[in-house]
């Protein structure tokens, strides 16, 4: 085995990490590498399909399903696949309680090195103030190992990787310095390449988007609230809420004419054809790693305007758009900040040449972001097989004495 990937997600589950996990294996796959996907999902099952191995469990779930928690046969499958591929390149996404921490310390048992693939930031965005507290300790005490031990670290932004040296390294000490130019990688998400079979439109309609996985990070009922508000003061635009899981908006018996509620996530082609169209994206997360759902409505021509999460500001400041920002969790910041993208929309007959497009599509290229891990696997590869050699010479130097 070439490749070991260990996620608590993965694809055809919606989600940038599901979906980046999946690309980069098959990638790999067809590049000649043998690879292992381990991960969540509602049963055990292992199968071969599109090149490389599917290998799941069925995990107890916390969160409304969001959070799966692996048990010991999880462990062990890991111990031992770890222990039978001592050249195999081990990578681990994200922070995560079981799945990464365990598979983390297996790996120093077994003294392997790990490459982290880091997909979000800041961990305190639970309602309950008790669970905060403890997810700040558990980052603190327990992820921080994760990061501080792995051989190299795949940051998807700018504001990721800045995240986690100011959380887990000293400020101004030589580890950080150290560690900013040896170990952690910049290299964004990808899109998915359906985006390029639409052509955004030059005049938009009046319609505005919100499409999310309906969880707590993502804080689905910021825009909820402002969307519900626009809707009765702007009749001739449509606000469109997009989304699985949980939102006041189960509570609402009758919700405004033009505001449209689609409780499930769309197909990816369904949804890139609206946002060709709508004119303006919303993404109220409280933060995020780096939104590929952002980075495909800025490219089919989409107003954005996103919250004040760190990765948020950074695809702001790359699109020259800073002014677009709301506060986070402020449905009034966010209602005027629309009302605001409105207005001028509607000041030049909603017409939008200036798009982000071709920016976007170079930045995070699919075949380059692609090529980028392939290139990273490519040296840690060669450094285990040069490291082999040279333990091999050691022992044989050691034995003629």
């Amino acid at each position: 085995m070439d490749i070991i990937s260990i996620s608590h997600f993965f694809y055809p589950r919606v989600g940038g990490l599901e979906k980046m996990a999946y690309l980069v294996l098959k990638h790999l796959s067809e590049k000649g590498y043998s690879c292992i996907s381990i991960f969540s999902n509602n049963q055990n099952n292992s199968y071969r399909s599109e090149g490389f191995i599917w290998k799941s469990f069925n995990t107890f779930n916390l969160m409304g399903g969001t959070y799966p928690i692996f048990g010991l046969k999880f462990l062990a499958y890991i111990f031992k696949i770890i222990r039978k591929n001592p050249n195999a390149s081990v990578l681990i996404y994200d922070r995560h309680l079981t799945s990464s921490v365990f598979a983390a310390l297996i790996c120093r048992i077994l003294k392997r090195d790990y490459i982290l693939v880091s997909q979000t930031t800041y961990s305190g965005y639970f309602k309950n103030r008790f669970i905060n507290f403890i997810a700040e300790i558990l980052d603190r005490v327990v992820f921080s190992s994760v990061v501080k031990n792995a051989k190299l670290v795949i940051c998807v932004s700018g504001a990721n990787r800045n995240y986690l040296l100011n959380k887990f390294y000293k400020k101004g000490s030589a580890e950080l310095k150290r560690e900013i130019s040896d170990k952690f990688k910049v290299i964004f998400n990808t899109y998915n390449n359906s985006v390029k079979r639409h052509t955004p439109s030059v005049k938009r309609e009046k319609t505005a988007i919100f499409a999310s996985k309906l969880i707590g990070v993502k804080d689905p009922d910021t825009t909820a609230a402002a969307f519900l508000h626009l809707a009765q003061l702007l009749p001739d635009w449509k606000f469109v809420f997009i989304g699985e899981g949980k939102t006041i908006l189960e509570d609402i018996e009758d919700l405004p004419i033009n505001f449209e509620y689609i409780p499930r996530l769309l197909e990816q082609d369904s949804l890139h054809d609206l946002l060709s169209r709508s004119a303006i994206f919303v993404n109220s997360s409280i933060q995020e790693g780096l939104s590929l759902g952002v980075i495909e409505a800025a490219i089919l021509g989409n107003e954005l305007v996103l919250s004040d999460a760190p990765s948020n500001l950074e695809i702001l400041e790359l699109a020259r758009a800073k002014s677009n920002s709301f506060k986070r969790g402020d449905a009034e910041s966010l209602a005027n900040k629309l009302l605001e993208k409105i207005q001028e929309l509607e000041s030049v007959n909603m017409i939008k040449e200036d798009t982000w497009r071709d920016e976007f599509l170079i930045l995070c290229s699919q075949e380059e972001v692609l090529r980028s891990y392939e290139g990273i696997i490519k040296s840690h590869k060669a450094a285990k097989e040069f490291q082999s050699r040279l333990n091999l010479k050691k022992a044989a130097f050691n034995y003629e004495k």
